[in-house]
Formats: structure tokens, C-alpha cells, sequence
């Protein structure tokens, strides 16, 4: 296709989001479930075309800030002491486009992969070269070229630069589809992008879940009616050998980030560029805010999808389909795979010669089945756990930190705000609850740049309202800046006599679930320029929160995460031992962020966040759970575009998680944390539903200032887990009567069933790792060297607990507490929670079951 035939079929976007949002407001249903990108069932003659997206369904995409506006004629820009690269890209580019690899003369492959783009007669194909050498062989060839001498060795170490080269290009206006030498091209590959995202790249994923994320439930057995409460947001890594970057500022920013992170820290290219883009900024660390696309798994493969699926599936033989490239990353034979399928497409070689043997059956396992035996480590593994590094420095004082320390330049960001001249509440025509919400914000007493604090609630919340009014609101000096939206009078009441302003909804608007109500308001509220402080009733709020919000992006949010690894999210590896030299599988894994509190910057991002939740959770009916809008909001903010899907495109902050808590964090960790007491900003209970009493000991404690002792011991009565803390609960107080495992004789353990039962019962994990075994006499074998256990005396030390032992190694002291886990055939007593005396650290650990002969 010509360039102009291109443009058409895939317009810039340049201006910001104008969506036709609702609006008025009108209520909708609509379920938006995801089309799966990997279904073979494409009736249209080339299956890489872009596909049209439905704006009634998905929205509109993020707009996009081209660093040299594509209706600008004067190109490139920005040209000081880049002069060789412009004079380059004036001859090379196409619709201000090129693809690009970096190399030097020692790239494996670069033979056969410039004759396979010069047979395809790409135009703007060209190669940065990193040494003379490789420029004088370009230039016999005819392959334009962009010398930048760098004398680096080794495909990872020529790969990390780069970041710091395409932020060259980027920084021109160019945008640059950036190809590793390993990979196999078909097509042209540019009239297959969309260009409506920041980034669109190929995915390492095999199956929807694993190339286009999924949500996963994280469970935590201690915490009782809410162990399932947290989810989290898993994808396979984002391959960096394939790549569209487009010449925008959020990809400029990429660009600066990565380029420092390959020159300060030990990182490999691949992994930096998937935290940046999956993972949200957290305190002093700020991500670009990049939007993605995942490009269609078909079109642009992973070798892993060509010789496991396509290769097998009649339906996308070569008679019906043509991939436009594929990348060589699964294999170790790179060269050979490549030849094969260059000939089976090319040279009409039979499908037979795609045969092979490793990585290569039909088929394959979705990562949660890869992972099915080995929940102990997945799950159990991050339950508990407690990493604080990272968190510590901004809790400080939970103030906004400056972004990299002051070390990257160039990060600022310009939020797309709704315009100020077409409010929602200038309509002359307005949905009659959207009017009473409108003519209710106008009679408070909001500064010009005041952010609505809103809380909705139902009637079974009246006794909360009234403690988040009085302790919270009032107390902190928001009462005028408060709407409680509720469609109870009791409730609306409640907020009248705190002085708080208060909106019921019309009976003539269609009813709505409380959560439907929720997104509604914020809807509406936003669509009319004001930002959204959400504040769930179960919200303990401690302080005003407004001064501590970075303001950089659409969305800053609480999480549902506990330490630096849950709430800011990993590296996540997933083993497939059927991929021999490639059976790790990296992606991200971060837990889910907290429908319960946030802010929402008045931008259109925001609005179409705001819609996207309110649609999908309308279409869930009258009784929709905290489970239900959590998967909502959590799908909204984390899922990146793909087909004709698209994503809502806010640009993320999580909140700092010992300033913003949950509860889990605050009864499980804080509490027990030997550092000096922190005080959070609030604290969301939304481990323990409900509970009022450990609610008003929360602000007792917190309210207390230094002189808290007073309301230390109602604070410290309750369990970790729900309710109120049991007998031998007083972790601390054991760990203080004993300080380490005792000598333990045979006597002792044969008058102790369970203690038998642990010597008889085989092998054990601790947060997944592999064996740990409880041996005679107290011995005990752990994947970190030997160690000693024993039995645990009761609070009276006159006898012992029946499911509870000691059990010291590496240095630490840890009690281990027994119990049944959830679900139909468990064996009674098969899982541990072990708390380390020393700081209260948690780790799951379970009965690992005998391997089958």
C-alpha cells in the first residue's frame, strides 16, 4: 500500500479527547466483554488489517502529544547537534516514520536479515549503526543508515542502548518502529498499525489472558470473609524486539527514563521497559504515562504462537493468512527458524518443513494452568509478604516526592482537563439526577481548583457515614468541599446535620445499583471540571488528604497491595518446561488498585474511566459487590488496547501504601512494624468489613498523637484477620516467653499427635520454596541449611498448643500457626502461616503432595 493509502485507514490523532461523552448523562448497560485475539475465526481477507473500533462500546483512545504536530509542515524539528540523524530521516522517512535496527558488525543474523527487508523493498527501512565497519557494508548495499559509533559488545548490552537512541529520533518528531535482527518480516508492517497509542508492540504471550493481561484473585486465608479481597493484574512482558514507538511526549519520556535506568542500574532492557509501561508511578518514581497497544498476536508473532499454534491451525495457513513478521525469541536454533518460515511464506516450502521437535507440540498451557502446581509459590508467596525499601523513604512524611530525585529532566506532564467553556452543568437540558447533583455543587463553598470529596452510601452504612463525617470530615476541615450521595434519607440526613451537602437521585432517573450511583456522580462531576476525591464509607480518614496528592496524573489510587512487591507491582516468571531453553516466561504482576479510594483529575480521561465503569457495572444489575466493581475499575485502569478494543488511557500514580493503607497493611504489618510509629493519611478497611469497633480504636490510636498509650490496648486486641484476637493470638507475647525453639525429646513428641503427624508427613514449602522438613528431635531441614523446631507452651506454660510449633533457622525465630485451607478435601492441618518474631513478617507455607511414582 502507497503511504497515503496508510494515512487513511489509520489517522493521526493529535487533538485532545473530545469523546461525546453521556451528556447529558444518560444511563446505559453495556457489558464489554473481550473479544479474544487469539480466536482463528476471522472472516475478513487479510486478518492484519486494523480493525474498526465501536466508540459506543470502547470510548475514544487517549489523544496523543506528537512532539512536532502532524499538521505542522515544517519537519523534522529540533535539529541542534542532530543534524546527521535529520539529514538522514528527510531522505528515509515516510509519513515521518521509519523502522529501525540498532547493530553493529558482530549481529548475529544481519546477513540474511537486510536481504530479507531489501526483498521487501520497505522505503523507509534503516539500521543504526554502532560501528564503521557496519556503515561501509550498509553503504554497498543500499541500506540507508544512521552512524552513531559505540563500541558495546553482546546482544543484551548493544540492546540497553537503544532507549537513549530512539529518544533521539523521538525528540525530531520521528516516530520509529524498532525491530531486533532476529526477526523474520513478510509484510510491510506499517499499514498494520493503528497509531493511536503512545506504544504498540508485540506481546511474549500465547493465549487472550497472557498478551493482553487478565485479573487474578489473590488469596489470603488469614483474612477470613475478605481472603479473597485483593486481585491483581498479570501479563506477559511486552517484547522489546519489536516495537512501535510513536514521536510523542509521553514516548520521549519513556525514552529519557529507560535510558537512565540501562545507565545507572543492573537491568535487563526488556524487563525496565515492561515495569515502566505496565506499573503505575509510585512516590519519587514517575513513569511516562505511555498508552499501549498489544499488536494482533497473529500478525506480529512470537515464535512460541508459530510453531505451538499457527503451524497447526488450518485456518491459518499460509492460503488464508500472512503474518507480517515473526520474532525469533522462543528458540535457540534463531537463524534456522527464521529460514523456515521466510521459505514457507515466501517460497511456498510445504508445511512440513515447519516440523520440529522442542517448543514445538500443538498447543498450548494458559500461564494459570502452567502454574496450577505451584500455587504454593505463587500465591502463598507474596501473602505475607513484606518488603519495605522503597515505601519507607516517601512515608517520611508521605508528601510528593521529586520525580528521579531531580536525576531525568524533561518528565513534565499536561493532563488533558475537561474544557471549562463546555461544562455539563451549563447544559440546558440535564438528566434530573445529574441536574440535582449539578445545583448542589453550586451551592457549596468550593474554591475555584477544589477537588469534591464524594461519598456514596446505602442504608446499611448509616453508622459508618456518621464516624467518616465526624472523624474524618468535619475534623479535618472538608465539610465544605463533601457531597454524600445516597438514595436513603436516613443517610442524606445524617449528612445535613454534619453540615455536609447531600443529593438523592430522582426518581425518574432509571434505579441504580450504589455502585452504578457512585460512578454516576463522579461522571458527572468530572464532566463539570471539578475532580473527584472518592472516599468509601469504610474509610477511615486521618488527615486532609488533598495535600498530599501528586497532581501529575488522571488517576492517583490507593492499593489493595501491602509492600513494595504487591502494591507496585514485579517481575513475575512463569515456567513452561516444555519451552526447554526458553521455558521462562517473564510479565508483570502488581495487586489490584482500590475502588474505595482515589482521585480523579477533571481531565477526559478521567470522564471516559468514569463512564467505562459506570456502563459495565449498570449492566451487572440492581446488587453489585465490592468483588464485582473492584474487577470493573481494576479492568478499566490496567487493560491496554488491542483489536478493536480499546483502552480508557488514564495515566496512573498508586498512592504510597503506608501513608494511603488498607487494613491488612495497618493490623497485620504496622502494628507490629519495630520502627518509630507512623501515622497514614487513612486507612481503608476493606479487609474487615464492617467492623466499627476496630474502626473508632483505629482513630482513637492514630488521633492520639505521640501520647497513644492510652488507646494502645484497644488497638492492639484485635487479629490480624477478622474479629477480635484469640487465645494464643498474642504472637508478640510468645515470642517474648520464648525466645527461641527448645530441645525437644522423644517423649515429647509421642505424646503429641500433630507433632507425629509433622515427622510422618513428608515434605513442606515455605512462601513456594521447596523441601522443608520437620525431622525428629526438632530438627529441621529448610532450603536455607538446617535449623531446629518445637512445640509451642500455651499462655499459661503448663501445656503446649495443639497446632502450633517453633521453628528457627537462618537467623530468625518464627511461630507457625496450622489450620485446614479453604475448599472441599483439604487435608485438616496441611497449610502454615508463620509470623517471624523479629518484625512480624508473614509466610504461607503448605503441605507439598507426594509426587506420583
Amino acid at each position: 500500500s502507497d503511504s497515503s493509502d496508510v494515512l487513511a485507514r489509520n489517522p493521526v490523532r493529535e487533538n485532545p479527547r473530545r469523546v461525546a461523552p453521556l451528556d447529558p448523562f444518560t444511563v446505559r448497560a453495556i457489558d464489554g466483554a473481550r473479544p479474544d485475539a487469539f480466536s482463528p475465526d476471522d472472516a475478513r481477507e487479510n486478518m492484519c488489517e486494523p480493525k474498526s473500533v465501536d466508540a459506543k462500546v470502547w470510548g475514544s483512545p487517549r489523544a496523543l502529544d506528537y512532539i512536532v504536530s502532524p499538521s505542522d509542515p515544517v519537519w523534522p524539528q529540533n535539529c541542534e547537534n542532530r543534524t546527521d540523524l535529520c539529514d538522514v530521516l528527510r531522505r528515509v522517512a515516510v509519513n515521518r516514520e521509519v523502522l529501525a535496527a540498532v547493530a553493529n558488525s558482530q549481529a548475529p543474523g544481519l546477513d540474511e536479515f537486510l536481504r530479507m527487508l531489501k526483498a521487501l523493498n520497505i522505503p523507509n527501512f534503516m539500521v543504526i549503526a554502532l560501528d564503521v565497519p557496519l556503515s561501509v557494508k550498509l553503504t554497498s548495499l543500499g541500506v540507508p543508515y544512521y552512524l552513531k559509533i559505540d563500541d558495546v559488545q553482546g546482544n543484551h548490552k548493544v540492546s540497553a542502548k537503544k532507549f537513549a537512541l530512539i529518544e533521539e529520533f523521538v525528540a525530531v518528531g520521528c516516530s520509529v518502529l524498532l525491530t531486533d535482527t532476529d526477526v523474520a518480516y513478510q509484510q510491510n508492517p506499517f499499514p498494520y498499525l493503528y497509531r493511536d497509542s503512545d506504544i504498540e508492540s508485540m506481546s511474549d504471550g500465547f493465549d487472550n489472558d497472557s498478551a493482553n493481561g487478565f485479573l487474578q484473585t489473590i488469596d489470603d486465608a488469614s483474612m477470613g470473609p475478605a481472603r479473597k479481597r485483593a486481585g491483581s493484574f498479570r501479563a506477559a512482558a511486552l517484547n522489546s524486539g519489536m516495537w512501535y514507538v510513536g514521536a510523542t511526549r509521553a514516548s520521549a519520556r519513556l525514552m529519557k527514563i529507560m535510558a537512565h535506568r540501562m545507565a545507572t542500574e543492573d537491568l535487563w532492557d526488556q524487563s525496565g521497559y515492561n515495569l515502566e509501561l505496565w506499573f503505575a508511578s509510585r512516590d519519587d518514581h514517575m513513569t511516562s504515562g505511555a498508552t499501549v497497544r498489544v499488536l494482533h498476536p497473529f500478525c506480529f508473532l512470537n515464535s512460541k504462537v508459530m510453531f505451538r499454534i499457527v503451524r497447526h491451525e488450518p485456518r491459518l495457513r499460509r492460503e488464508r493468512h500472512r503474518p507480517v513478521a515473526m520474532h525469533a525469541n522462543y528458540h535457540t536454533d534463531k537463524s534456522n527458524k527464521i529460514k523456515l518460515v521466510h521459505e514457507y511464506y515466501t517460497k511456498n516450502a510445504p508445511l512440513a518443513s515447519l516440523e520440529c521437535v522442542i517448543g514445538c507440540e500443538k498447543g498450548v498451557k494458559s500461564m494459570v494452568a502452567l502454574e496450577a502446581e505451584h500455587l504454593h509459590s505463587i500465591n502463598d508467596g507474596v501473602v505475607g509478604s513484606k518488603t519495605w525499601k522503597v515505601a519507607t523513604i516517601g512515608a517520611k512524611t508521605c508528601a510528593p516526592m521529586t520525580a528521579w530525585k531531580g536525576a531525568i529532566t524533561g518528565l513534565e506532564r499536561e493532563l488533558h482537563m475537561v474544557d471549562d467553556t463546555k461544562l455539563a452543568c451549563a447544559k440546558a437540558i440535564l438528566d434530573a439526577t445529574a441536574k440535582r447533583i449539578c445545583d448542589t455543587l453550586g451551592g457549596m463553598m468550593l474554591d475555584v481548583k477544589d477537588d469534591v470529596v464524594v461519598i456514596v452510601a446505602s442504608a446499611n452504612e448509616s453508622d459508618l457515614v456518621r464516624m467518616l463525617l465526624e472523624r474524618g470530615i468535619n475534623a479535618h476541615g472538608l465539610t465544605n468541599r463533601t457531597l454524600v450521595v445516597t438514595n436513603d434519607e436516613d443517610v442524606a440526613s445524617l449528612a445535613a446535620a454534619a453540615g455536609v451537602a447531600a443529593v438523592r437521585p430522582s426518581s425518574t432517573t432509571p434505579t441504580l445499583s450504589s455502585v452504578a450511583l457512585k460512578w454516576y456522580t463522579i461522571h458527572t462531576i468530572l464532566l463539570n471540571g471539578r475532580g473527584v476525591v472518592y472516599v468509601d464509607p469504610a474509610v477511615v480518614l486521618l488527615d486532609d488528604p488533598s495535600k498530599y496528592f501528586y497532581g501529575d496524573s488522571d488517576l492517583e489510587s490507593a492499593s489493595d497491595g501491602w509492600d513494595d512487591v504487591t502494591a507496585y507491582g514485579y517481575d513475575h516468571v512463569v515456567d513452561d518446561p516444555s519451552m526447554d531453553w526458553s521455558r521462562f516466561l517473564h510479565g508483570g504482576r502488581v495487586a489490584s488498585v482500590d475502588a474505595g479510594f482515589f482521585r480523579l483529575a477533571p481531565t477526559y480521561e478521567s470522564v471516559a474511566l468514569a463512564e467505562r465503569v459506570a456502563t459495565r457495572t449498570t449492566a451487572l444489575g440492581a446488587d453489585v459487590s465490592t468483588i464485582q466493581e473492584q474487577d470493573a475499575f481494576n479492568a478499566a485502569v490496567f487493560y491496554p488496547s488491542y483489536g478493536e478494543t480499546v483502552a480508557v488511557g488514564v495515566t496512573r500514580r498508586t498512592l504510597n501504601y503506608l501513608c494511603f493503607a488498607n487494613s491488612k497493611t495497618v493490623f497485620v504489618f504496622m502494628r507490629k512494624d519495630k520502627t518509630p510509629r507512623h501515622s497514614p493519611v487513612m486507612i481503608h478497611f476493606s479487609y474487615h468489613p464492617g467492623e466499627l469497633e476496630r474502626m473508632r480504636d483505629a482513630y482513637a490510636y492514630y488521633g492520639a498523637g505521640e501520647d497513644s498509650s492510652t488507646f494502645t490496648e484497644g488497638f492492639m486486641k484485635w487479629s490480624g484477620g477478622p474479629g477480635l484476637a484469640k487465645a494464643g493470638d498474642d504472637t508478640s507475647g510468645a515470642c517474648a516467653a520464648e525466645t527461641h525453639a527448645s530441645a525437644m525429646s522423644s517423649s515429647d513428641v509421642e505424646n503429641h499427635a500433630f507433632a507425629k503427624s509433622l515427622i510422618a508427613g513428608g515434605d513442606w514449602s515455605w512462601a513456594g520454596a521447596t523441601p522443608m522438613k520437620f525431622l525428629d528431635q526438632g530438627a529441621l531441614d529448610t532450603p536455607w541449611g538446617k535449623g531446629k523446631w518445637s512445640l509451642v507452651k500455651d499462655s499459661h506454660g503448663s501445656g503446649v498448643l495443639p497446632t502450633a510449633v517453633w521453628a528457627d533457622f537462618g537467623g530468625a525465630h518464627h511461630l507457625l500457626k496450622f489450620e485446614t485451607p479453604e475448599g472441599e478435601g483439604a487435608a485438616a492441618n496441611s497449610m502454615f502461616v508463620s509470623e517471624r518474631c523479629a518484625d512480624g513478617n508473614l509466610v504461607v507455607g503448605r503441605r507439598v503432595p507426594k509426587k506420583r511414582e
